[in-house]
């Protein structure tokens, strides 16, 4: 879906326009953390609880996180409409293609989208209570499908970044709609009231969820913060072409991002039932299986890209190599470590990796892009990103490795092993 989006906005739009979308779009996606990492960790609690025979104490969590969303979704709403009422927005964005009601309606439009997400995140983790998660996944899937047809189909028909904002809303809430329906039939007893529901168990997740916030934090200010400093600096269109590059070498990652959402649940399971043998075959698994998929990948990239590029972006924007191979090499340093995080957050014990993923993945990306972009122009932003991945890759290895009840040196001795044999899970050292 991300490579269709691109040379769609481009040739409907032209790189200015999309710029601006760009910008607009990241401002709401910080709203996204609103739910203080509740969602995600009341997930796990729920997938925990379950295998360990406790289904009452799921629903609780449950109908407790969900009256907790309920609330944070009313203040989040009134906070966007007086932001939207009260600011300039377009003067502060540096917006200069869309009209200024047209930027204050994308906006609560997007708002709109990210408290839908927020339904759509607690029941998607709802269906791991009955093991019924990779349905949970087909649901989830659905629903992107869903908001990417009701993103680019207005786009294709001439329709501005109105009619794609609301596209895009219409399109998520019915993919959850389906969603809850589909739950219905796994998890009936999941009743959306609060008869179960109690401040205990919020105050209980708190810690764990606070600790999870660090994660789209830290993800929202690398990746969307990234996009607003050099729209900032450099302006639209040059955000556009990196943004075009980002988006082609992030392909890498996604053998890890497919093996993340399958391994998270299953290594929740395996600590509520206490099997730790399975929980550190899973680990080095997942881990060894990341890593190669996203070599492959990367091998790969570089050719397919040389051919494609200028067929993929119709000929709006130029790649710039020395930006391209920076990025890549970035990206296959967030595959080293990016699965490594899963194992600590699975089982809600990622406090300890929190303030690295706030402060290094995060604001340090963010601190170092703006001199690097002013000393190398572009190319300071992937010079600033394979800093900070660096640096993560060898403090998640450290600790994820010792939740993994393994040191690090037998880690990378594993992980480093070409997975010739892939769904034997008994070819691995532990000494």
């Amino acid at each position: 879906m991300r490579l269709v989006e691109v040379p769609l906005f481009l040739h409907y739009w032209g790189t200015q326009l999309y710029g601006e979308w760009l910008i607009l779009s990241t401002i709401p996606a910080y709203l996204s953390i609103s739910d203080a990492g509740f969602v995600n960790a009341a997930r796990r609690e729920m997938a925990i609880m379950s295998s360990a025979g406790n289904k009452k104490g799921a629903v609780t969590v449950f109908q407790s996180i969900w009256m907790f969303l309920v609330f944070i979704s009313i203040v989040v709403a009134l906070l966007a409409i007086s932001c939207s009422l009260m600011l300039p927005l377009s003067k502060i964005l540096n917006i200069s293609t869309i009209k200024e009601v047209e930027v204050k309606a994308v906006f609560l439009l997007l708002v709109a989208y990210i408290l839908v997400c927020f339904q759509g995140g607690l029941i998607n983790g709802a269906f791991w209570i009955t093991k019924n998660y990779a349905t949970g996944m087909y649901y989830l899937l659905l629903a992107q499908v869903l908001e990417f047809l009701g993103l680019i189909l207005p786009v294709c028909l001439g329709g501005g970044p109105v009619l794609a904002a609301t596209g895009y809303l219409i399109g998520r809430s019915l993919g959850i709609i389906i969603m809850f329906y589909g739950l219905r039939k796994v998890s009936p007893y999941l009743n959306y009231n609060f008869s179960n529901a109690n401040f205990y168990e919020i105050k209980r997740i708190s810690i764990p969820a606070f600790s999870s916030l660090a994660f789209p934090l830290g993800n929202t200010l690398n990746i969307q913060g990234l996009r607003i400093v050099i729209g900032l600096t450099l302006g639209p269109s040059m955000l556009a072409i990196f943004s075009t590059m980002r988006t082609l070498s992030r392909l890498v990652i996604q053998p890890a991002g497919i093996i993340n959402r399958l391994i998270e649940p299953e290594l929740s399971i395996a600590f509520g039932s206490s099997n730790k043998t399975l929980f550190r075959k899973l680990y080095l698994k997942a881990c060894q299986l990341s890593f190669w998929g996203a070599v492959m990948i990367c091998l790969a990239a570089i050719p397919i890209t040389y051919f494609i590029f200028p067929i993929w972006t119709a000929g709006h924007v130029k790649i710039i190599w020395p930006v391209y191979f920076l990025l890549l090499t970035g990206t296959l340093s967030n595959c080293l470590w990016n699965t490594s995080l899963i194992v600590s957050s699975s089982v809600n014990r990622h406090t300890a990796i929190a303030p690295y993923f706030i402060f290094i993945y995060g604001v340090l990306t963010l601190l170092l892009c703006y001199p690097f972009l002013i000393l190398f122009n572009i190319s300071g932003a992937a010079i600033a990103i394979i800093v900070t991945e660096s640096l993560m890759a060898i403090i998640i290895i450290i600790i994820s490795a010792r939740m993994g009840l393994i040191n690090a040196k037998i880690f990378l001795k594993n992980i480093f092993k070409p997975p010739s044999d892939i769904l034997n899970f008994n070819n691995f050292h532990f000494k």
